[in-house]
């Protein structure tokens, strides 16, 4: 299976769906982003790893080879509810 394919339906899997908007998948359940450019870039244990990750903040977390800005981070979070 190609490697793209099995990050997407890992993700897929986890209730995660592909925002065309942000270009990045979105779990709205659990709060959390992760850029096409991060999955690109890292292995599929990296990806477990952060899904993992427990969310206790109540905000959203991103993971990106580049964090956006604060002001950026409010505009998505408030697009996503």
């Amino acid at each position: 299976m190609d490697e793209a394919i099995a990050k997407e339906q890992l993700l897929r899997t986890a209730g995660y769906y592909y925002d065309f908007y942000q270009m990045a998948y979105v779990n709205r359940k659990e709060k959390k982003i992760f850029s096409v450019e991060a999955l690109e870039d890292h292995s599929e244990d990296w990806i477990r790893q952060r899904m993992a990750q427990p969310n206790d903040t109540g905000k959203w977390l991103f993971f990106m080879n580049q964090q956006p800005s604060p002001a950026v981070a409010k505009i998505i979070a408030a697009r996503l509810g």
